[in-house]
Parts: structure tokens; sequence; C-alpha cells
């Protein structure tokens, strides 16, 4: 490629660049579709499409680049950061972190998901088991109705979360979805089946994973 050429690209990629950034923090309703972006920007769908997916990628290696460079130039002139370049610094390792983990999360709640729509309550992966009660307290979004039928418990929800069999039934204690298993009901003495009973006591109780 000629120099002239690419120049002229990457003059091309800062300019998507930054119309992608505006565009994305325009309400959804007040900003138009991407095809209608590309037509206007006279480039194609698909080649914004693959800018959008790549941006916050570029962006965090942005920020990685000058938070380097703050660091580098006090390491130049022999002195530590002052405070005002060590917030700085600090504020953009969050910004470039901020969208990689995010980016992970969502990764890991649409893996979860998949998982907790395939498997029968009571059944769910011990390592799926152990993120849900890891991450849960500390504010991973999984869609309530997965939840509610691997009994997990919701916030001002009551305990008894989900009905499996007329035997069986699902509590959670803190976010551990348990299993209780009820006895048949009986009347005492005759040995027969007690119509309609609904209070038999636990006979066993076990943690769903």
């Amino acid at each position: 490629m000629k120099p002239g050429r690419k120049h002229t690209a990457a003059s091309r990629a800062c300019e998507i660049r930054a119309r992608l950034q505006i565009w994305r923090a325009t309400p959804e309703s007040q900003r138009p579709t991407l095809r209608a972006l590309a037509a206007e920007m006279q480039t194609s769908h698909q080649l914004l499409g693959v800018y959008l997916r790549g941006l916050d990628e570029w962006l965090a290696k942005q920020c990685e680049a000058q938070a380097s460079a703050i660091c580098k130039k006090s390491g130049a002139e022999g002195r530590p950061l002052t405070w005002d370049e060590n917030q700085r610094v600090e504020h953009l390792h969050q910004a470039a972190f901020g969208p990689r983990i995010e980016k992970m999360l969502a990764s890991l709640v649409a893996k979860t998901e998949r998982e907790m729509r395939s498997f029968l309550p009571g059944s769910l992966p011990k390592g799926t088991t152990r993120v849900l009660r890891a991450l849960l307290p500390r504010g991973l979004k999984i869609k309530p109705h997965l939840l509610r039928k691997h009994g997990f418990i919701l916030p001002g929800s009551p305990k008894r979360v989900h009905r499996a069999k007329a035997k069986s039934f699902v509590i959670s204690v803190g976010a551990v979805p348990v299993r209780v298993v009820t006895e048949q009901c009986r009347n005492f003495g005759s040995g027969t089946r007690a119509r309609g009973c609904s209070s038999a006591k636990p006979s066993a109780i076990g943690r769903s994973e």
C-alpha cells in the first residue's frame, strides 16, 4: 500500500470510530440505524459492524497507551507520579478494563442462561451452580424465571420458589437450592394414605446441584 493510501485509510478509520462513539452514546430511539449511518458515511453496513464490534477493545488500548505514556514521562524525568498523574493513570486503567470485564460477564451470563434453559431443575452442573452462588450476591444478572426454575431465591420472594413433583419441592437457603423430599401422607395406625394431606414432613434433604 502506498504511504498516501495508508494515511487515508487511517484517517477513515478514525472518522468511523469517532462517529460510532457518538452513535452509540445517542439514545436508541433518537439515533439512525446502522445501515442509515453507513449510507450517510458512504461506506458499507458490514464495515461499520466490524468497527463497532472492535470499538471497546480499541478504546481500551488507547487508554492503556495514554496511561503508559504518563508513567514513561515521569520515569524519564526521574520522579514519581504526581497526585494528578496518579489519578489520571488510575482512571485510564479503569476505563480500559471496565468494558473488558463487562464483555466477560456478558459472555458468562449467556453461557449460564443457556445451561439453565437446557438442564432440568436439580441437575445443573456443579461448576454452574458454584458460579451462581458466588456471583448472584454480587449482582450477576440472570433472568428471574431461570433462577426460579432452579430454585434460587429472589429478593422479596417466598422461600418456597419451585415445586417439582407432588413428592418434592425446592427451597433456597441464601442462594443455595435445596430439594426437600416429602414422605407419603399416611394415616397413623391404618397405614393408608391421607387424602389431600399437604403437611408431610421432609424425609430427606439434599442439595440440588
